[in-house]
């Protein structure tokens, strides 16, 4: 899993930096819950955060400018693709290598059926705001433990790309990157676990630094 406390994380400033964080297509895992704006799904009971939380694997995606935009398509039969038009807003975050197990669980297992957050095994969060603290009972949507950076994020527009699949349009609002993956420019590790790109057919490769 991942490599250090969320004290090593640095925010990012400038929507041109968010849009870097997507250069590379990662792999994302999308969390959709009670996020920064307190938002809930309609009609929904009070419940622990706990139960609110769900996590999808993500890898078709794309920035479109430099503002922070990016697109992505999903299967509109995905759990997911009804939480996103309830709560607009959602987090990404990006796996690094030795999560591959736990990136292909959460593709395998469907929200709709289960709490993933209990089902699937290695699926830890941390406090973006307290230490000691696992997120999962905070007003704010907790990160992933292990991910290399976080994106908090807001849908602007969802269409129909073809008869199975939505392509949504969204924005980054902030993001904050582990400070081994970002030299000021570029999001790539400095001497810390490569994060993924899924090559299909539940294979991986790595982002790694450049040599020179």
């Amino acid at each position: 899993m991942g490599t250090a406390g969320q004290e090593r994380f640095i925010p990012l400033t400038t929507p041109k930096e968010f849009s870097r964080l997507l250069y590379p297509n990662p792999v994302c895992l999308l969390v959709t819950g009670t996020g920064p704006s307190g938002k809930r799904l309609e009609n929904e009971e009070v419940k622990p955060l706990q139960e609110k939380l769900n996590v999808m694997t993500l890898t078709w995606l794309t920035p479109v400018n430099n503002l922070g935009g990016f697109v992505f398509s999903i299967n509109k039969r995905r759990f997911t693709s009804g939480r996103i038009t309830s709560f607009q807003d959602f987090m990404l975050s990006i796996p690094t290598k030795g999560m591959e197990r736990l990136v292909l669980e959460l593709g395998k297992k469907s929200g709709r059926w289960c709490d993933k957050v209990s089902a699937v095994s290695n699926l830890e969060f941390q406090c973006r705001e307290h230490e000691n603290c696992n997120g999962l009972f905070c007003s704010a949507r907790p990160w992933i433990k292990g991910c290399c950076a976080h994106l908090d994020c807001k849908i602007i527009r969802i269409q129909e790309a073809d008869e199975q699949h939505y392509l949504v349009s969204a924005l980054v609002e902030r993001a904050s990157v582990h400070e081994g993956y970002w030299n000021g420019k570029n999001f790539a590790p400095a001497d810390h676990p490569p994060y993924l790109t899924f090559l299909g057919s539940q294979k991986f490769a790595y982002v790694t630094q450049p040599e020179g």
